[in-house]
């Protein structure tokens, strides 16, 4: 019956959060996750624990058994007198489960029964350090429980324990003190073994601790985060948490992830972001992995969110088919039935605008933005916005299907569905460039680049046009070239379906073909690097690596490692002030900080998971040391395994040797 107490008081706090509210919020918006269940391999997707071992390897502690993870599977351990886990714990490099009053070592399969008139107590221990506990009797009674050598070798009987609830107690063990919060009197006690004194901090609920590498010793409270120095708390940060189950960890970086029973913040600098919440999922534990991955130990299974890098915009019952940031910083989206809003502040509003009755479509193809006037391209027509005004540009209706737009000198560039147009800011036609005199048809690629050169793809091939002069290229690759754009050091990129080209002098190379795959949008994030959107994911191509070492080094993301929305759009990925992507996907629209995903594209650390040695390459011998060993001159034969764990890109790791 005890086991289940932990399980009872977290529902009764589920039960009692507050109510959802039964108004759609016109925007909303969610960091991308990944979701591993019993289907991934997980004994059960009830879960208790998740731990980082000192190699970096993932620990998982279900209702039905344990699990560890190395980024790309699930290896369990099932065991028939040890069900739920209650602890992960690391000694002295080997991996021990705890549960009841049982210890369990999983590779070595050696069990160990503690007591039979004490049982553990998981949520009380939780921020203790290995071999130190508290136990409960069958009356409830609390204990202080030491343990050695697999035996318990200490159990101290401390009156404050008595007063512990929902609370997790800290032990700082250079200063041999234990905080013990009690939340229905107010207090934090911090009692001295060595001494047996006790210090009381009045007036104060506090729930959790972390031992922070710059800040010092935090507690974790009702009404924020407090500064200790001793037994005195002064409150860091205020933040009013909606629930139980405190958890902080650090980064890197000094930032601090905290979670309860269903959010999860991020504290950087004073300043608090709520970066999750879900009142329909228990959150149990968390840990970070050794890329700084956020992984959630969850009533329904494994959630890792990555760095929080990929957040993802919907707007319910409306699809967006594009968008674009004016110079005041404003957003625009545009898609299907007709549908424009505009985003401020991160407050979203739907926009009215005078219709065009001549038009017979309702979807916006595309969105542009050049000296604070705002373009939204549609067959048929352009919509202008202009100084808090719209109106329609003197363009040509009929089937005409305005899909692209570029600066050009003080004008801009369109393609429509037979030419280029070349129009005023207002939308007045200043010139058109024909298919006769482009040599060619089907517009959809277009660009300037910095010689004020038009570049055009279309289902032959390119065309430049320099002082009315038309030079038209073409490859076994070049074929519906659909896509170009000009990076800041003025080089030209072009696809065709699945392969990327470089237009250079009076040729087209071909750099890459991504097989099974489709290209659906090109985008220079900087004078380095190149995304490439695929149907499958995107790229990340470092032109400077190609440029200066004629090396192809491509990052990926899809939803192993952050990228969860499906097909990006096409030609619809742009770059807005603060140099963040907005990629419009069939699904949701995705920002993130490119970056910051290159700056976490560090080495993994290489692990060495097993190795064994022959004389005959028959019979193995395996050797447990493999750091450490010296090997026979007769065992001629060696075998390893190894892996370089990067829960961040798994795919995207490389050996080299």
């Amino acid at each position: 019956m005890k086991k289940y107490i932990l399980f009872g008081i977290g529902l009764l706090f589920l039960l009692s959060g507050s109510a959802a509210s039964a108004e759609e919020p016109l925007l909303t918006t969610e960091y991308s996750h990944r979701r591993y269940t019993s289907q991934d391999g997980l004994p059960s997707m009830i879960m208790q624990r998740i731990y980082k071992d000192s190699k970096g390897f993932l620990w998982q502690g279900t209702l039905k058994g344990a699990s560890c993870f190395d980024g790309l599977n699930f290896k369990p351990y099932i065991f028939a007198n040890m069900m739920n886990i209650d602890r992960i714990e690391e000694i002295n490099g080997e991996i021990r489960f705890m549960w009841n009053s049982d210890l369990l070592y999983p590779e070595t399969q050696k069990s160990v029964h503690l007591t039979d008139t004490l049982s553990f107590n998981p949520h009380n221990s939780y921020s203790l350090p290995p071999n130190y506990y508290i136990f409960d009797n069958n009356e409830g009674k609390k204990y202080f429980v030491t343990v050695k050598d697999d035996t318990i070798s200490e159990v101290i009987c401390i009156p404050q324990l008595q007063g512990l609830y929902m609370c997790k107690t800290y032990l700082d063990l250079q200063q041999n003190t234990l905080y013990i919060p009690n939340n229905r009197d107010k207090k934090v006690f911090i009692y001295n073994f060595q001494n047996k004194h006790v210090q009381i901090m009045e007036n104060i609920v506090m729930e959790s601790f972390i031992q922070h590498s710059r800040l010092g010793l935090l507690g974790i409270g009702r009404d924020g985060i407090y500064r200790i120095d001793g037994d005195k708390a002064t409150l860091y940060v205020p933040l009013k948490f909606e629930m139980q189950n405190k958890i902080a960890k650090e980064t890197k970086n000094g930032d601090i992830y905290i979670m309860d029973f269903y959010n999860v913040y991020r504290i950087s600098n004073k300043k608090v972001e709520h970066l999750y919440h879900n009142s329909e999922l228990t959150l149990w534990d968390m840990t970070l992995d050794n890329d700084g991955n956020l992984w959630l130990a969850t009533n329904k299974g494994l959630y890792n969110f990555f760095h929080f890098d990929f957040n993802n915009y919907q707007i319910p019952n409306h699809k967006i088919r594009s968008v674009a940031q004016d110079s005041d910083g404003i957003y625009w989206f545009a898609g299907d039935n007709e549908d424009i809003f505009s985003m401020s502040d991160g407050v979203l509003k739907p926009v009215n605008y005078p219709l065009n009755h001549a038009l017979q479509t309702v979807s916006f193809n595309s969105v542009f933005s050049f000296n604070n006037i705002t373009y939204f391209l549609i067959r048929g027509g352009i919509l202008i916005h202009e100084n808090r005004r719209f109106y329609w540009a003197d363009l040509p209706s009929g089937n005409q299907y305005y899909s692209n737009m570029a600066e050009y000198g003080k004008n801009l560039l369109v393609t429509g569905s037979d030419m280029i147009f070349e129009i005023t800011p207002q939308g007045k036609i200043v010139k058109t460039l024909s298919a006769e005199a482009l040599k060619q048809s089907g517009y959809l690629g277009l660009a300037v680049d910095k010689n004020n050169r038009i570049i055009a793809g279309g289902d032959d091939g390119i065309s430049i046009v320099e002082n009315d002069k038309v030079t038209f290229l073409k490859s076994d690759f070049t074929c519906f070239s659909d896509i170009v754009c000009v990076n800041s050091q003025n080089h030209i990129f072009s696809t065709s379906h699945k392969h990327l080209n470089l237009v250079k002098d009076d040729t087209v190379i071909t750099i890459r073909s991504f097989d099974n795959d489709y290209i659906m949008a090109l985008l220079p994030v900087d004078a380095d690097n190149l995304i490439i959107s695929t149907l499958k994911g995107f790229y990340i191509f470092s032109t400077k690596a190609y440029f200066e070492r004629d090396a192809i080094e491509m990052l990926f993301y899809n939803r192993d490692n952050g990228m969860d929305a499906i097909e990006p759009a096409f030609s619809e990925t742009v770059l807005d002030k603060e140099g963040k992507v907005w990629m419009i996907t069939t699904e949701k629209v995705v920002n993130f900080d490119p970056e910051k995903l290159l700056r976490q594209t560090s080495a993994p650390s290489l692990t060495v998971r097993n190795c064994a040695v022959s004389k005959d390459n028959v019979n193995w011998e395996n050797i447990a040391d493999f750091a450490n060993s010296s090997f026979a001159y007769y065992n001629d034969n060696i075998r390893f395994s190894f892996i370089g764990l990067n829960y961040s890109a798994a795919e995207n790791v490389r050996y080299r040797y």
